[in-house]
């Protein structure tokens, strides 16, 4: 694991593209996450702000 974690960092550090991809990646999936949490939020209390929080994480994603 120590191994893996290493190169991950290593390869991070020293490519450009895979730093890029891998950073844009990490920004959408917690992106998505708040959007979902959000949404779901928003079902469990009925919540008119947490909906439109979703609402407008889900088109900006969509965008």
């Amino acid at each position: 694991m120590r191994i893996k974690a290493r190169d991950f960092i290593e390869k991070w550090r020293e490519d450009y593209h895979f730093k890029t991809l891998s950073s844009s990646a990490f920004s959408a999936l917690l992106g998505v996450a708040f959007m979902v949490t959000n949404g779901v939020l928003g079902i469990v209390y009925r919540s008119l702000w947490h909906g439109s929080i979703f609402v407008y994480y889900f088109l900006l994603t969509g965008i």
